[in-house]
């Protein structure tokens, strides 16, 4: 719905003032605050102004249209004029230079939300002004409609000094608000200034931090790296603390029988050299061994020959037991060795094997299965305690009181080495399955296990580029996997040296 508010004729200058008061009254009327009122009035003004000096008078139409969404407050300025011959170049600020007539019309354009011009030569020009209604105007009602119109009747034409005089205050009031909004903005120019300074200093204070936190977790890693270090030698000194009473009975077995045979062979010799004496007395005393002393005296160095041999030969292969028991615990004693090397798993195995044979003896019956030979890269030393470690938890999970089994398997693929261990004990229920390579976890009764043994093997598999897979059935048993590439990539091999070589610098 359109509703026409008020017109007034342009003809004198008296009648642009009283255009720009009527624009100001209506403005109020409907909701604008003081700043938009100048800017409706001023516009209003300009080009009423323009009518006047360049369209020989004209009339200007207040209007109303409360159209949805927003309405809007519409003013239009017609003239009878001979119309704008450039009207691109006035819209353009081009013929500003000639006349002040762009100079209103742009200004005009600038202060309010609509804007058209409409302008043909010889008959004249139309200006549209709008501006929407404020979201706290009044609700256009005829209501709002009578108290505008009576608002129009009550104030009439003002004289040029008054409407001069409006303009001041309304100009100190501009003045005022402008003063108090640049001090404003210079006390929030200051406040940003301040700002900055402060975020410039924090930003000082965090990369400063950021750096000590960088230095704190490196040296977090490295501690992290010499205790994970401290942890794979305490499990081991645990695991090799077990075993040591098992390792000292099978090295003093085939050493008691040596000692044993040495001394029946000292025996041995001094009887021979007896022998030899009492040869030498006789023949220098020219008298000869009858015939049955001599066959006597043969048989019984025969005898001693024969036993001494077997003695001999007992005594070597139980050096070589003890040998072989020694050099297999010295893969052990390999563990803080910076370098890795390509070694067969099967070895790695048999000697983790060799250190665990007492223990394992008692519980179970090992069985081999080898279908691979195969070479990885690795450290020798940590591979042996993966397996000593499987190896020991496989004896403990075997509970019953018969002879268990422990079946090894190696075999391999294109890409991966594997060898199995697996066990005949009671295997892991699913909810302890998710736990086992937890630290510090375990399912054996305190003071038999520490709990890393797992946590360990796992992590030292990782470091390897491999994994430590597991199944496990109730009551049936337990395979745990040693899986390793065959063929390491060069990134592989370099991690492995840099990790070893971590420990041992933080050992």
């Amino acid at each position: 719905m359109t509703t026409s508010l008020a017109h007034v004729e342009i003809r004198y200058e008296q009648d642009v003032v009283h255009a720009r008061q009527r624009a100001r009254l209506i403005a109020q009327q409907l909701g604008f605050d003081r700043q938009d009122q100048t800017r409706i009035s001023t516009a209003v003004s300009e080009i009423a102004r323009n009518a006047h000096n360049h369209g020989r008078g004209g009339e200007v139409e207040f209007i109303l249209e409360n159209t949805p969404p927003t309405p809007r407050f519409t003013i239009i300025v017609r003239d009878q004029g001979p119309g704008i011959a450039d009207l691109a170049a006035v819209l353009d600020e081009r013929g500003s230079s000639r006349s002040g007539m762009a100079v209103g019309i742009m200004g005009s354009r600038r202060l309010l939300d609509h804007f058209q011009i409409h302008s043909t030569p010889g008959q004249g020009t139309t200006v549209t002004l709008g501006k929407e209604l404020p979201p706290a105007a009044p609700p256009v009602t005829p209501e709002l409609l009578q108290r505008i119109a009576d608002a129009l009747t009550a104030n009439p034409s003002a004289s040029h000094l008054e409407e001069i005089r409006t303009q001041n205050r309304e100009l100190i009031v501009e003045i005022t608000e402008r003063k108090r909004i640049a001090a404003l903005l210079l006390d929030q120019t200051e406040l940003l200034r301040q700002e900055v300074v402060q975020r410039r200093s924090a930003q000082l204070q965090l990369e400063t931090l950021n750096v000590e936190l960088e230095q704190r977790v490196a040296a977090g890693v490295r501690k992290g790296r010499a205790k994970d270090l401290a942890l794979i030698q305490n499990e081991k000194m645990v695991s090799l603390g077990q075993l040591a009473a098992g390792v000292a009975h099978e090295i003093n077995n085939p050493m008691g029988y040596i000692a044993s045979n040495l001394k029946v062979l000292a025996d041995y010799f001094h009887r021979i050299i007896g022998y030899d004496q009492r040869g030498e007395e006789d023949h220098g005393g020219e008298t000869a061994p009858s015939g049955g002393e001599r066959c006597k005296s043969d048989r019984e160095m025969e005898n001693i020959l024969e036993d001494g041999v077997d003695l001999i030969r007992e005594s070597l292969e139980g050096v070589k037991r003890v040998t072989t028991i020694v050099q297999e615990l010295t893969a052990f004693s390999r563990n803080d060795a910076p370098e890795c090397e390509t070694v067969m798993l099967t070895s790695c195995l048999e000697s983790a094997l060799t250190v665990a044979n007492n223990q394992l003896k008692y519980v179970a019956v090992i069985r081999k299965e080898y279908e691979s030979q195969e070479e990885v890269y690795c450290h020798p030393g940590q591979l042996c305690q993966v397996f000593l470690n499987l190896l020991v938890n496989a004896s403990h999970a075997i509970v019953s009181k018969k002879l268990g089994e422990i079946v090894l398997r190696s075999r391999h693929d294109e890409l991966f080495a594997y060898v199995e261990v697996s066990d005949t004990g009671s295997g892991i229920s699913e909810e302890l399955m998710e736990r086992i390579f937890d630290p510090f976890f375990t399912t054996k009764e305190v003071g038999k296990g520490t709990g890393l043994g797992l946590s360990i093997s796992s992590d030292i598999m990782k470091k390897h580029g491999g994994e430590l897979l597991v199944e496990s059935t109730l009551g049936v048993g337990t395979t745990f996997t040693v899986k390793l590439p065959r063929t390491p990539d060069t990134n592989q091999v370099s991690a492995c040296i840099n990790n070893l070589n971590e420990l041992q610098l933080h050992s």
